[in-house]
């Protein structure tokens, strides 16, 4: 097998850049089913990720990381991508190396859809990584982010906020206040 300045294959470069018609080219080729972390990548399962899960691809196969395909799509906030492989019978609660989930990836990068989506389908907020950290806290790192990035994070933590709450009273997201009592 061609390995590639960077340790991609020819078949992961594809698979990236959505060419369907060369992907299904490759797959005749030879070895192929790991790649399916790459296709998670492309904004819609459209591509060649949807054609290697289609294949009998390991939907939950992970990289040098821990990652799972679902862990990448999360990360880029591709919730179609996301969705397809939950139907499809990806595991939402798996971890990685560090003990992240996709949930965890979601909120990290500020992905208010599909942080949203994955906590309607039963991912915890409460869920801590091998350093102790939930969504919510891994939400809070500021690491060099863009102006537009801090807002997204805010709007994730805030979502949280709620959703990590155990009280009945709570009344927006914004204030995350217990409603007075008179």
């Amino acid at each position: 097998m061609l390995i590639l300045q960077g340790g991609r294959t020819p078949l992961m470069l594809t698979v990236g850049k959505g060419h369907l018609e060369v992907v299904r080219y490759l797959v005749t080729q030879g070895k192929w089913k790991d790649t399916i972390n790459v296709g998670c990548q492309e904004r819609t399962p459209g591509g060649g990720g949807r054609y290697l899960i289609t294949q009998g691809s390991q939907l939950d196969v992970t990289d040098r990381g821990g990652w799972t395909p679902l862990m990448w799509a999360a990360l880029f906030g591709h919730l179609e991508v996301v969705t397809f492989l939950v139907t499809k019978g990806s595991q939402l609660e798996a971890k990685d190396k560090d003990g992240e989930t996709a949930l965890h990836y979601a909120a990290r990068y500020g992905r208010i859809e599909t942080t949203k989506w994955l906590i309607d389908q039963g991912c915890s907020p409460w869920e801590k990584t091998k350093k102790g950290q939930t969504p919510y806290d891994l939400a809070r790192i500021d690491i060099f982010d863009s102006e537009e990035t801090k807002k997204k994070k805010k709007e994730v933590m805030d979502f949280l906020k709620v959703k990590r709450c155990k009280c009945d009273d709570c009344v927006s997201a914004t204030s995350h206040l217990p409603e007075k009592k008179i």
